[in-house]
Parts: C-alpha cells; structure tokens; sequence
C-alpha cells in the first residue's frame, strides 16, 4: 500500500490530499485484508495530517478493490476514461474519495 505524494488542488497546505494505492498478493486477496488497510491507512492520515480528503482510483473493471474501497468507508465520484495505458491499451478508472468526518 501507498499513500504517495499529496496531490495538490489549489495552494498547499490546505487544499491538499493524498492518493493511496493498494497492491494484495493473490493469497491475501478475498479476505478483506484490502478494505481493512485501506481503513486504517486513511484513518491514520487523517489523524496525523490536516488533509480534509483522501482519494483512491482502479481500474473500472476491478470490481473487488471498488467493492473493498466502498467498505473501506469511500464514494465513487465518477470515470476518468482513457486515464491510464496499461497491457497496451487506454483503459478508464474508477475514481473514489473519502472525506474527513465521513
């Protein structure tokens, strides 16, 4: 899991936010190992840092991370199509976000 670099939407610090990023091995997959630390990732930075949002993105097709994402307490806002060249072709993203106090 990552949480990156904070994304910036007008000047920091206070229109920043982070983008997290999870990557399971096959055997931890199916388990809920996913939502948890994506749970506990975001409630960790929302207790350490003063972002006021957090966002997540998967591949459209990836219904077990937008599920686990959607356990893990985020909103889907909507497609970013042709977001990312991947296998040798555009494909279009998913895009969640959690806000603090939600």
């Amino acid at each position: 899991m990552s949480a990156g670099t904070p994304s910036r939407y007008r000047r920091p610090p206070a229109s920043r936010c982070w983008n997290i990023g999870i990557t399971l091995s096959p055997e931890w997959r199916g388990q809920g190992q996913g939502t948890r630390a994506q749970h506990l990732l975001a409630e960790y930075l929302f207790e350490t840092t003063l972002v006021e949002r957090i966002e997540a993105s998967t591949d459209l097709e990836n219904t077990a991370e937008r599920r686990a994402l959607k356990r893990a307490g985020f909103t889907f806002e909507g497609v970013l199509r042709r977001a990312q060249f991947r296998c040798g072709e555009w494909r279009d993203l998913a895009q969640y976000s959690l806000l603090r106090g939600e």
